[in-house]
């Protein structure tokens, strides 16, 4: 039991110092590199950090975008030439 509840520990431990994410706002194509650190104690002696190896991923292309209709349209059967219009948001990165 003790150690399942130091294994405990120890998980959140490392969950809590695995800092921040920060890809909002991030170029697609960026390279970002992630370390985690664990930081523990094992019978209240505070043990060294640890840190994870280091990883290395590469910004997406985030397709995110809307389409509205700006608006109706009446139109009679047989007509030609009628136009729709819409507005495209792109919110992409």
């Amino acid at each position: 039991m003790k150690k399942k509840m130091n294994n405990l520990a120890i998980t959140a431990a490392f969950l809590l110092a695995s800092g921040t994410a920060m890809g909002l706002g991030t170029e697609a194509g960026t390279d970002v590199d992630n370390t985690a650190t664990v930081t523990y104690s094992v019978g209240g002696t505070t043990q060294a950090p640890v840190d994870s190896n280091t990883t290395t991923f590469k910004v997406d292309r985030l397709v995110n975008f809307t389409v509205v209709n700006d608006g109706d349209l009446n139109t009679v059967p047989g007509a030609t030439g009628e136009v729709l219009e819409y507005t495209l948001n792109n919110a992409s990165n």
